[in-house]
């Protein structure tokens, strides 16, 4: 997969996380679903890209277009995004070892705003970690699976 090019709400489980305005990087369009990072220069929500500092901010639930030309007109911070910070989310993931039921509890990583995986790669971002593998996912290479994922930019400890 690759980054988003079109809004792609993702399917959240059970009671709302914490939703959180965060400040947009400069020159940067953020469409909703896609997964976000801090910006190791600015400290603005960022496209999940492998970074050895990369800290995970969550997932958009809103488009938010800061490009240079836009009503905000791209500088970093001039606008801000809504992001769901922690929760449970159904995310369609690649597993390498194809899924099994004992999958429960392995660590979930975004190679970019729209790819996860259970393969740490090279500075991958971690997410969260694996709730639930339906039966329907089972023996599958990539399948959907519930995450249970939590902003590391912004917990508590």
């Amino acid at each position: 997969m690759a980054d988003l090019t079109a809004n792609k709400p993702r399917q959240f489980q059970g009671t709302p996380g914490r939703k959180v305005a965060l400040p947009v990087d400069a020159n940067l369009r953020v469409f909703a679903g896609a997964a976000l990072m801090k910006s190791a220069s600015n400290g603005c929500a960022a496209l999940a890209t492998p970074t050895a500092s990369g800290q995970f901010y969550g997932f958009a639930t809103e488009e938010k277009d800061n490009r240079t030309g836009s009503p905000f007109g791209g500088t970093a911070g001039s606008t801000t995004v809504e992001v769901e910070t922690e929760g449970l989310a159904w995310l369609t993931v690649a597993n390498g070892s194809n899924w099994a039921r004992g999958d429960s509890g392995s660590t979930i990583y975004a190679s970019d705003s729209d790819t996860f995986t259970t393969s740490a790669g090279t500075n991958n971002i971690v997410i969260g970690k694996v709730v639930l593998v339906p039966e329907a996912v089972i023996g599958a290479a990539s399948g959907v699976v519930l995450v249970a994922f939590e902003a590391s930019a912004i917990r508590s400890i």
